[in-house]
């Protein structure tokens, strides 16, 4: 048999053939995985417990009392800490301060008065006052009888014999039966050249209720 011969036109699609068949298209580019986006996780809130959390009292604070069902409202702008022992706030560590504790009562005088003279002791420890020469309250006797807040507290100042720090200053004390068998004690002290917190520790005196 006779071969035909093999002109350009034939040779020339006959190489088209072999590109066409023998290449391949380039591979689609994988595309990287979208980046993980972790959710942002917000620390828990302070629980107020220490004062170098710096949980700062607003008008709506609600501070709860060691050793009692109550709750109260500090300065507003001042540091608070709603511990185990008392409720302390302060303005700095050398200005106005107050506190709060909850305590068991007793029906005989001698003794009750006994009980509050401890109380008020741990809560002038807790807020860094010095009591020299030592002194003790007249319970029996208060500037202002039942004329404190909702709880009809009684109120003790004491301008004289009291410091924190360098700084010599006025110790005012509320005190009161709060319920059967269950007492409520509140201290503060102003230094005598910062008088500014005075109707404020007074305001704040009186919010003390039953905690909500």
């Amino acid at each position: 048999m006779l071969l035909r011969p093999f002109t350009p036109a034939a040779f020339v699609a006959a190489f088209a053939l072999a590109l066409g068949c023998g290449s391949k298209p380039p591979p689609k580019p994988v595309e990287p995985p979208a980046p993980t986006v972790e959710p942002e996780v917000k620390p828990p809130p302070p629980k107020c417990e220490k004062l170098d959390e710096h949980c700062d009292a607003k008008a709506d604070t609600r501070a709860r009392v060691a050793h009692a069902e109550l709750y109260v409202t500090p300065v507003v702008g001042w540091v608070y800490a709603q511990g185990d022992g008392a409720m302390v706030a302060q303005s700095s560590d050398s200005g106005p301060v107050m506190a709060f504790v909850g305590y068991d009562e007793d029906k005989d005088p001698k003794k009750d008065a006994a009980v509050r003279d401890a109380a008020l002791v741990e809560l002038l420890k807790a807020i860094g006052v010095e009591n020299k020469p030592p002194k003790k309250v007249p319970w029996k006797v208060p500037n202002s009888a039942k004329g404190t807040g909702d709880l009809k507290l009684d109120l003790w100042e004491i301008p004289a014999g009291y410091a924190r720090g360098s700084k010599k200053g006025t110790v005012v004390v509320v005190a009161g039966s709060i319920s059967d068998g269950k007492g409520a004690l509140g201290v503060s002290f102003a230094p005598n050249d910062d008088k500014s917190a005075d109707d404020a520790i007074m305001k704040s005196f009186e919010s003390l209720g039953k905690a909500k």
